[in-house]
């Protein structure tokens, strides 16, 4: 799921239109080639939090793409089950 993403942000989006190789987009996206290409080709799983710094580099709802990382982790270990996300609420300091 989110390496379908990636590859599309990559290759029809982002990188592409811009004529830039994968090792800029990785640069653009804070991470290393090696990663990117991980992650383009589902050999790896970002975690919640990489998903939302990937998430804020390319303008793309934060909440959206750690549900999908969350969701893929889920699939990888055979658990079928949606997830959804809303924000917490913030405790107030005392």
């Amino acid at each position: 799921m989110i390496y379908h993403l990636l590859k599309k942000a990559s290759r029809n989006g982002t990188r592409l239109s811009d004529e830039k190789l994968q090792k800029d987009f990785a640069r653009i996206l804070g991470i290393s080639q090696q990663s990117l290409c991980d992650l383009e080709k589902g050999r790896k799983i970002p975690s919640a939090d990489r998903a939302a710094r990937i998430a804020k580099k390319l303008h793309e709802p934060e909440d959206f793409w750690i549900k999908l990382a969350l969701q893929n982790i889920l699939k990888s270990q055979n658990f079928h089950y949606k997830v959804s996300l809303s924000e917490a609420k913030k405790k107030k300091a005392a």
